[in-house]
């Protein structure tokens, strides 16, 4: 296939004569090369379909699989020109993943990738349509989920600009699907369907889908389009996916499935589908070839249907063109058991096949191919005739994973089935098709590409793949170079070549590149080396792909940046490259005001972003041009690029501006300077315009056609009103009628808010009605007057007249006699012939005629028009309505007999030109003998009317005419005559002398009620005919009207009838029609009051109001009367009801009824904002109602409320409302109340309540009314983290979070991340979650490469759901979990003489976390010692040198033995490492291991047994001091050789060093000030030290916290890493979390570590835990004589390891102190002193209590001490007179006493302090025993006393009660002197050594005194 490349570079001069020498040979049969816009096809007319209407509609992109890739280049782009002019896409020179769509899977199921171009489907709001993929294309895809065995697979739409599924269906229950999709528009009309194939179960099926896409600013509306499948075929018989006989594959869910076909068969320019599908796969495999047509319908069957009866599995199915009609199917398939191949050539168009059981030679014997797939023939150019040729694939490799024999290629001829080559890959078996490439352009491939796979071992799955091209312009192929391939990172499965190789000119040189997709790595190849070096130092190493990479590739501008993208499944691969571009959807430039008044700050501010592949070599200048003026500039530099390539955010800057009148254009220009490279150039800038207007304008807009407005009705006029200005406000419209004409009315019409809020540029319409009367002229015009001001201020106004005028009519009617157009009239020869006629004016203006005009009668002369009168007429003008009777006269001639007759036609025009109107009507003109003036009557009833005849005699001398013929005799018509004419009979007569003239009179007397009708009197004498009559008559209707009241009548005659208000009441009514003809009458009812100030409400509801009656006929009436409630009771008023006649103007009849209200409840229950609520959950609802009394009494309602609930779903929430009830309301008195209800905190979204609330008025329900509450949607997550676990693995795992759905409508989550930080990955694919209700979801987190245990990083994760109402953004700290690994290596032997020796041994900490270990050592022979348990502190990433040395026995040989070190670390356990143990006259004295910056000067000690000379030697320089060897640590890591001569012995030493090159790095700290002072009195939280970090020049400093005590325990730190960059320093707070240490004396220390484990800083403080929840004090002191001191406690449980001491001493020198053990005694202590006998009387004693350090201060040292004043022993006070009496009486009592025997020698004992004392205690106070003492001796007795200080201690009643509370005292003599002893020094140790003493007799005798010892206890005291 041709590469379509301009080699111009790397051409050498032979070549470029071989080019001159073609071009000379025009002859050649051979076509010109393709460009890059030509594909190759071997046959293209203008008709066949060639699959390039969509970008990548397939696998392999062509009918032919030859993958034609699309037009590029390394100077193609669009560089300074825009994307949608391009003709040349840019190549791919620095690759990246630009996105990934699945993260839960391995990649996308399909085994190819599809990309099409859906724009024309998309439907997306004007305000996101480049958010919506505009000038993007779309990846199809397909992926699958996994639950419980089954595998629901989806059909995938995804956005290429974002990664993000736009459209999405599930179908169903299938096999994996791995055949690819195919895009093609089935039927035409732009919208591209989607064919898919697959398994099921149970079936083959053939999906096709035609996609429509939806997006708003939201996000795309993937879910809902199960709707849009156009068709589904199934054929349970074949399957198109078979068993692999390959063990492998076959056990892990891979079928080997072939790809479907579309190709144009039949050459129509239609594709058809072709599959290549097994009938019975697992058990008698048959191969078949089906061919589909596709349209809109689903098939019935196949076109054809081919059965290849060799083989168990096909290969993918291709199509070639042979010649200008023909085309062919080809494929191969493979016998699973044997290896066998055979290759199928089948005819297009009709399914025959063309070759049949052609077998391919060459097969190896294999019984488990095709493992994965079987790769179909490629259709290529091979040679130089016009047919095409094909290479087939033979994927067995013959020696496994011995090189030398791997998969076959041969090329064929496809018109026979002659062998063009034939070769075998290096290595490996074949899962994918071979690339052919035209390397010189000629039209020829010449080269061939492939890629194998193979297994490196039998006892593993470690495989290979190999990508190598071979020469094939030979027929002897020769392999040009192979390339091994890797997978990186994955598993075994992963390494599977399954991805066909694909060319690309990447570089511009050359052979094209060739590019392949191996294990998880996108690799490309020079074409002429094969080395990736060549290319560029981007391709030098191959890029790693997210997951294993099986599908074929798919190219195409994906992401419209007009470089070329590369998709394998679901990750895109593009060049990498920064793309500046304003916030799409003109969302670059905002302002804030967004619409400013003159005057105003606005605030401008632009913002755009990185949407490219990588960031800017340079910082960004960006710059806000307005009114091509630079406004502002700012320089970024960062810029990351956003989702889904990057983690990056909008970048945004800002300027103000002071807005001025007009239009202002603004201009977003990014890369000013235009000096970064970019993917395209051509959207660096955004322009918008920015208008200023006053605030406060409006405009007002009338009719466009003035309004004509036809009498008698109403028309609307509409008014338009706009806010032109920048502010929304209420205006007020008015307007002036007074210019109206009487009677007309101009008025709003219903509904129409005269007050409106005008929003600027949102026009309002306000609707007027406009009424004319009946009576207007039609030239009548009025102007109403509009005023729109501004509420605020008035004068802001704008004013406009609207003109209305009369629609004007014309119309002319004429009508004779008969009530036709036409009229006729006589006359006597010689006399003038009158003719009766009328006119009459139809229209609604005053007209006059413009002409009158006659044609020319027969009988000459020139007829003329007359009035009653006889006054001819020139001209005729009449009122609107008016008729006007008038005669046409025309002179009879003498000379024409009688009965002859003449017409002329009579014309009458108003108005000229287009506004003429004309009327013409023919007259008739008769000579007669008799003739009557006049002879035509209009009239009405009840009149009388007289014709006046003259005439000649006849030669009888009588005339009779017949008035019973001529229907004259009408009832109570009454006639009579005069003159020579009167009535005989029924005959009309006229006497006279013959031939003379005769005259007379005819009289009618009209009675009141003659039929309206036209009567026409003619006759004919019987004997002369020529004297006839000939008269007419019209007799007019007369209206009249007559109406009486039939029910109801009033109980009492005279009084009103008393109707219940809001009650119907029904009365008839008796209606007559008293006129002559009939008429149609109107019911009317209306109300009249005597007192103008009372108008009562009242309603009428009338029952075919309106009847027509024929004359003198009646009817009944029924109308129903209500009473409005407000009607006051007992108020009479009257009820007019009328009658009125419709023909007659003026004509009607009423009658009066007289009513009044009956007493009633009434209540008007008027809704004061509205009846129908919304409101979220926790919502108070409140609905107001104004209630009005409308009865005639003061009353009460209750408005009781009947709940209805329509719960949407699973909504469980319980609705309760309570009654409102008013206090008594006076008549027509007015209360508001509130009627409310409460949304229940789980109500969901869409679920409603009905709400009846009933009106109930003592009682009686008298109405309700209905509310509506709707409950709307909320939405809102949050996170539950309370058993989230937060600790990640360093190398990233998933965390599952629990997500609570505050929200209460059904909404599916969407998870981006907010801000930068960790990587993360969030899921893409939630389900919807019901309301309330929770669900998990997974994240992985990613932390840094070089995170250390305990470092803290916060995921911020913005949550929303369905839009943006919800949105949350919730912040999750996480640590990163320790994960330990410690090694420990070692150089030489442990080298030792009788001086120690350390090793050259080390440990090395390569986890994350500190590292606490000790060491010690096994296999020690006796004798030898060493430190044994030694602890070893490391940080991350620090190496110490093992720090244990070897002493040896005294009676060591010197012999070689093996040593064991234990390293025991605390979660890894005990880490041994051997080390041999060998002599050496030169040691080490320390550890001969350094970890330092390159170029320090180290120090090494050593010793030399018998301090012999030493010399020391080696690759390391060194220098002697004494015992010190000096060296500067070298540049490089390792072992250092140090060979030593002393004068008896040669040897050799290992140092090992740990070069680094540390950053000039420092960290400083400080305590904060007595921050420690109250520890374990209250939880310490929050900062305890302050450090300052400073970062080298070069690096970033990393900086790991620990704090410490002494005793081992670590505290945990709100922060313990941090991180700054590099050159920069900051000072921080090191905080602890909530420690509250045991109580104690320690050392705290704090340590920073750097990246490198170098310790920067240690800082230590001593600290003092103290106890809290304790107290000890004094309760009680008497100094009666002797002293007793009570004591209390509480907590004392606390007090375990402390010794508490009781001082007690008086002002005057007097002390004494002693050990009180509180915590053990049953019973709180009570200290007894006997009389110290030094004190004098009212000296001050004091007794101070405390306990040893930590528990030196207790909860209330207020009551440690308490003074009283001494008083002598004698407990009387007596006066000096009674001396004498008091010793005279003691004298003689004791005498007698001493003879009784009560008094004895007297025995020291105690004083008692109780009533009783045992002898128990008078002896355990005779044994103890007193050291000597200047002072007196004070003996002691702590008394037992109870906890509550308010109670007195028991009296002892009995012996038995007295010796259990003598058990608990303890003795403890008063000492004077202690002798230090070296002993525990704890606190602890201390009281345990006094206890022991205290204890029994046979303790051990301690040196020293006890109250020495006392002493050292405290310090001294």
């Amino acid at each position: 296939m041709s590469t379509g490349r301009d080699h111009t570079a790397g051409r050498n001069y032979p070549a470029l004569f071989m080019v001159l020498l073609m071009i000379g040979v025009l002859i050649t049969p051979l076509a010109p090369p393709p460009t890059l816009l030509d594909e190759y096809n071997p046959k293209r007319t203008g008709t066949t379909w060639e699959g390039y209407d969509q970008p990548w509609p397939q696998y392999a992109r062509t009918p032919t699989h030859n993958q034609t890739v699309p037009a590029h280049g390394p100077d193609g782009g669009p560089g300074e020109g825009s994307v949608d002019n391009l003709s040349t896409l840019g190549t791919l020179e620095h690759p990246v993943v630009n996105w990934q769509v699945f993260t839960d899977q391995s990649e996308s199921d399909a085994y190819g990738s599809v990309i099409g171009d859906f724009s024309a489907s998309v439907s997306a709001s004007e305000a996101a349509l480049e958010r919506c993929g505009a000038g993007t294309l779309f990846p199809v895809m397909i992926s699958s989920e996994l639950s419980d065995g089954s595998r629901e697979s989806f059909l995938n739409i995804v956005s290429g600009n974002d990664a993000k599924i736009a459209w999405r269906v599930s179908l169903g229950t299938t096999e994996a699907i791995r055949s690819t999709p195919m895009i093609h528009d089935i039927d035409g009309d732009e919208h591209p369907e989607i064919v898919v194939v697959y398994d099921t179960q149970s079936a083959l099926n053939i999906d096709v889908w035609s996609p429509r896409l939806t997006c708003t600013e939201s996000n795309w509306q993937a879910s809902g389009h199960s709707n849009e499948l156009v068709w589904s075929y199934s054929d349970a018989d074949v399957r198109i996916g078979s068993p692999s006989p390959h063990f492998a594959t076959a056990n892990s869910d891979h079928k080997a499935v072939t790809q479907p076909l579309l190709a144009d068969l039949e050459l129509d320019g239609t594709p058809e589908l072709v599959l290549a599908v097994v009938d019975d796969p697992n058990n008698n495999p048959l191969v078949k070839v089906n061919a589909y047509t596709l349209t809109n319908a689903q098939p019935s069957q196949e076109d054809w249907s081919v059965t290849l009866d060799r083989g168990t599995h096909p290969s993918d199915p291709v199509w070639a063109q042979l010649d200008s009609s023909t085309t062919s199917i080809l494929l191969t398939t493979i016998d699973g058991d044997s290896g066998n191949m055979w290759v199928w050539k089948i005819d297009g168009g009709t399914g025959s096949l063309d070759w049949e059981r052609v077998a391919v030679q060459g097969t190896d014997t294999d019984s488990d191919s095709p493992r994965l797939r079987l790769p179909g023939p490629v259709i290529v150019q091979l040679d130089q005739d016009s047919a095409p040729e094909m290479i087939l694939t033979v994927p067995t490799d013959a020696n496994g994973r011995q090189s030398g024999s791997g998969a076959r290629f041969i090329g064929m001829e496809l018109t026979s089935t002659t062998e063009l080559f034939n070769f075998r890959a290096q290595n490996g078996y074949a899962d994918a098709q071979p690339l052919a490439i035209d390397t010189d352009d000629d039209g020829i491939d010449d080269r061939l590409c492939w890629v194998t796979w193979y297994s490196e071992s039998t006892v593993s799955f470690n495989r290979k793949g190999m990508l190598g091209c071979t020469d094939i312009s030979d027929s002897t192929p020769v392999t040009e170079w192979t390339r091994d391939l890797q997978r990186g990172a994955g598993n075994d499965n992963d390494e599977i070549a399954a991805s066909p190789p694909f060319w690309l000119d990447i570089d511009g040189e050359g052979t094209p590149e060739v590019l392949v997709g191996f294990g998880r790595r996108f690799w490309a190849f020079d074409g002429d080396t094969g080395a990736s070096a060549d290319i560029n130092t981007a391709w030098s190493t191959p890029l790693s792909m997210p997951h294993r990479v099986w599908t074929a590739p798919a190219l195409g501008d994906v992401d419209g940046d007009g470089h070329l993208d590369v998709l394998y499944g679901d990750t895109l691969v593009s060049n990498q490259g920064p793309d500046l571009a304003p916030s799409l959807d003109n969302r670059g430039l905002s302002f804030n005001p967004a619409q400013a008044d003159p005057g105003d700050t606005v605030t401008v501010t632009g913002q755009f972003a990185n949407i490219g592949t990588g960031e800017a070599d340079e910082d960004i200048d960006a710059a806000i041009i307005m009114n091509g003026v630079e406004l502002t500039r700012e320089r970024f530099t960062s810029s990351e690029p956003v989702a889904p390539s990057g983690e990056g955010g909008p970048l945004t800057f800002t300027a103000e501006f002071v807005a001025e009148l007009g239009v202002h254009e603004f201009e977003l220009v990014l890369d000013v300077n235009q000096n970064i490279t970019e993917q395209r150039e051509d959207n660096n800038r955004a322009s918008t315009s920015f208008t200023v207007v006053e605030p406060y304008l409006a405009e007002m807009t009338g009719p466009l056609e003035t309004p004509r407005i036809p009498p008698g009705t109403s028309q609307q006029v509409t008014v338009e009103l706009m806010a032109t200005g920048s502010r929304t406000a209420t205006w007020s419209l008015t307007y002036d009628t007074s210019n109206l004409p009487d009677g007309w009315s101009f008025e709003s019409a219903a509904n129409q808010d005269l007050t409106p809020e005008l929003t600027p540029d949102v026009g309002q319409s306000v609707m007027f009605d406009a009424t004319v009367p009946s009576t207007a002229l039609g030239d009548a015009s009025g102007t109403v007057s509009f005023l729109l001001s501004l509420v605020s201020d008035p004068s802001v106004n704008t004013t406009m007249d609207v003109q209305l005028d009369v629609f004007r009519t014309r119309g002319l009617d004429l009508t004779g006699a008969t009530g036709m157009n036409a009229s006729a009239g006589q006359g006597r020869p010689g006399q003038t012939a009158k003719a009766w006629f009328m006119v009459e004016n139809l229209g609604n203006a005053a007209e006059s005629t413009t002409s009158i005009t006659w044609t020319a009668p027969s009988w000459g002369g020139s007829p003329s028009i007359h009035d009653n009168s006889g006054q001819e007429l020139f001209s005729i003008t009449l009122a609107p309505g008016e008729s006007k009777e008038l005669f046409a006269h025309l002179p009879t001639p003498g000379s024409v007999s009688y009965g002859s007759s003449t017409q002329t036609t009579l014309t009458l025009c108003m108005g000229s030109g287009e506004d003429a109107l004309c009327e013409s009507m023919p007259f008739t003109f008769t000579a007669q003998k008799f003739v009557a003036t006049p002879t035509h009557h209009r009239s009405l009833p009840d009149t009388l009317l007289t014709w006046s005849f003259e005439g000649i005699a006849p030669s009888s001398g009588m005339a009779q005419w017949s008035m019973s013929g001529m229907d004259m005799l009408q009832p109570d018509w009454v006639w009579s005559a005069t003159g020579d004419f009167s009535i005989n009979g029924t005959n009309l007569e006229a006497h006279g002398t013959p031939g003379n003239l005769i005259s007379g009179d005819l009289m009618l007397q009209l009675p009141q009620n003659p039929v309206p009708k036209r009567h026409a009197f003619s006759d004919v004498d019987a004997n002369d005919a020529d004297a006839t009559i000939n008269i007419s008559l019209q007799v007019l209707q007369v209206f009249r009207a007559n109406l009486n009241l039939i029910e109801p009548t009033p109980s009492t005659p005279g009084q009103p009838l008393s109707l219940n208000v809001s009650e119907a009441h029904r009365f008839l009514l008796f209606l007559e029609n008293p006129g002559n003809g009939q008429d149609t009458f109107d019911v009317t009812a209306s109300v009249e009051t005597a007192d103008p100030s009372f108008n009562p409400e009242v309603s009428f509801t009338y029952f075919d109001p309106q009847k027509t009656l024929g004359a003198r006929s009646t009817g009944i009436g029924t109308v129903d009367v209500m009473l409005s409630e407000e009607v006051p009771a007992l108020t009479p008023f009257d009820i007019i009801f009328t009658w009125t006649s419709l023909g007659g103007e003026g004509v009607f009849d009423t009658i009066s009824v007289p009513v009044q209200a009956a007493p009633s409840h009434e209540w008007a229950v008027v809704a004061t904002n509205g009846t129908e609520a919304s409101g979220q959950p926790g919502d108070v609802l409140t609905f107001g109602f104004n209630l009005t009394n409308l009865g005639n009494a003061a009353d009460e309602l209750t408005l009781n409320p009947l709940l209805q609930i329509h719960a949407f779903d699973q909504d469980t929430s319980t609705w309760t409302a309570t009654s409102v009830e008013t206090a008594s309301v006076e008549i027509n008195g007015t209360v508001h109340v509130n009627f409310s209800i409460d949304v229940p905190n789980n109500a969901w979204a869409t679920s409603m309540v009905n709400i009846t609330l009933e009106h109930l008025a003592n009682g009686y329900s008298i109405g309700q009314t209905s509310l509506l509450v709707n409950v709307d949607a909320v939405s809102g997550w949050r996170l539950n983290l309370t058993d989230a676990d937060l600790e990640v693995d360093p190398a990233g795992e998933n965390l599952t979070f629990e997500l609570v759905h505050t929200g209460n409508a059904y909404e599916r989550p969407y998870f981006a991340k907010a801000g930068a930080g960790w990587n993360i990955t969030l899921p893409d694919d939630a389900e919807d979650v019901a309301p309330f209700a929770t669900t998990t979801f997974d994240v992985h987190v990613q932390p840094p490469t070089d995170a250390v245990a305990g470092e803290v990083g916060v995921l911020r994760i913005r949550i929303t759901g369905n839009d943006t109402s919800g949105l949350v953004v919730e912040e999750i700290p996480v640590r990163v979990g320790a994960s330990p690994h410690i090694v420990m290596d070692h150089r030489g032997t442990w080298n030792v003489n009788d001086m120690g020796g350390f090793p050259t041994a080390w440990i090395e900490n390569k986890g994350n976390d500190i590292a606490m270990l000790t060491v010690d050592v096994d296999g020690l022979p006796e004798g030898w010692s060493t430190t044994q348990g030694t602890q070893v502190i490391l940080a991350p990433g620090e190496v110490t040198g093992l720090p244990l040395a070897l002493l040896p026995s005294s009676t060591w040989n010197q012999q070689r033995f093996l040593l064991t070190v234990n390293v025991n670390h605390p979660l890894l356990g005990i880490l041994s490492h051997n080390i041999e143990v060998e002599y050496s006259a030169v040691v080490f004295t320390q550890s001969p291991v350094f970890d330092g910056f390159v170029g320090s000067q180290q120090s090494l000690s050593f010793a030399v047994e018998g301090n012999d000379t030493v010399v020391f030697d080696g690759d390391l320089p060194t220098l002697t001091n004494e015992n010190m060897l000096t060296f500067d640590q070298p540049s490089n890591t390792g072992e250092h050789l140090i060979s030593f001569s002393t004068q008896n012995e040669n040897g050799n030493l290992s140092l090992y060093v740990v070069a680094r090159q540390y950053p000039n790095s420092a960290v400083s700290c400080t305590y904060i000030g007595n921050v420690f002072d109250s520890l374990g009195q209250a939880t310490l939280d929050g900062p305890v030290a302050s450090c300052t970090m400073e970062a080298g020049e070069h690096e970033p400093l990393k900086v790991v916290f620990t704090l410490v005590t002494s005793s081992g325990e670590r505290i945990e730190l709100d922060k313990d890493v941090y991180e700054i960059s590099a050159g920069t320093s900051e000072t921080v707070n090191i905080s602890v979390v909530n420690w509250d240490p045991d109580a104690g004396l320690f050392t705290i220390e704090l340590s920073a570590y750097d990246q490198y484990g170098r310790e920067l800083e240690t800082v230590q403080e001593e600290g003092i835990a103290r106890e809290t929840g304790w107290n000890i004090g004094i309760s009680s002191l008497t100094t009666d004589g002797d002293i007793t001191v009570g004591i209390k406690r509480s907590g004392y449980t606390l007090l375990a390891e402390a010794v508490c001491e009781l001082r007690v001493e008086a002002a005057g020198g007097w002390s004494t102190t002693y050990i009180v053990d509180i915590a053990y005694s049953e019973y709180a202590p009570l200290v007894f002193i006997e009389n110290p006998k030094s004190i004098e009387r009212d000296e001050k004693i004091t007794a101070t209590l405390g306990c040893s350090v930590p528990f030196d201060i207790d909860d209330d040292p207020e009551d440690n001490s308490m003074s009283s004043y001494y008083k002598t022993e004698s407990v009387l006070a007596v006066s000096t007179n009674d001396v004498g009496w008091i010793v005279g009486v003691a004298g003689l009592v004791l005498a007698l006493s001493w003879l009784l025997g009560v008094l004895q020698s007297p025995t020291k004992q105690p004083k008692p302090v109780g009533r009783k004392r045992s002898e128990n205690t008078a002896s355990t106070q005779t044994d103890s025993k007193q050291a000597p003492s200047s002072e007196p001796v004070d003996d002691i007795q702590i008394q037992p006393d109870t906890d509550d200080q308010s109670e007195e201690p028991p009296e002892v009643e009995d012996e038995q009660n007295i010796a259990a509370l003598e058990s608990t005292i303890e003795v403890i003599e008063s000492i004077q002197e202690i002798e230090e002893e070296e002993n525990d020094a704890s606190a602890s140790g201390r009281l345990a050594s006094l206890r022991e003493e205290m204890g029994t007799d046979d303790a051990p005798a301690r040196e020293g005194s006890l109250e020495d010892r006392m002493k050292d206890f405290f310090g001294g005291k």
